[in-house]
């Protein structure tokens, strides 16, 4: 359990040297929506039952984006994304996801 305590540790940190303390509003935002989001083992078991597909999840990580976009404006969610607002975030490849698929059987 240490190892996701210091992941979401982790998170807030580079939030805070990304944006600085003077930020806690839109800092808090962040943290409560990721509290919003299921873990890591919730999220890999529904992947298994609900058997997804790469595109659907983009489109899930997409809203996930957007609504940090609200929290943060589009200046500081340039700043901690790397990325310009409304620009699709695809992070996962569907080619490799097809292929882990596949080999799972």
């Amino acid at each position: 359990m240490a190892g996701i305590a210091e992941a979401e540790d982790e998170f807030e940190q580079l939030l805070r040297i990304k944006m600085g303390d003077a930020n806690e509003e839109q800092i808090a935002g962040l943290l409560a929506l990721r509290a919003t989001l299921p873990d890591r083992g919730a999220r890999a078991m529904a992947l298994a039952e609900e058997r997804l597909t790469a595109e659907a999840l983009n489109a899930r990580n997409q809203q996930i984006l957007e609504r940090a976009r609200t929290v943060l404006g589009d200046d500081q969610y340039r700043l901690v994304f790397g990325v310009e607002p409304g620009d699709a975030v695809n992070l996962i490849d569907p080619n490799v996801f097809r292929r882990m698929q596949n080999a799972e059987g």
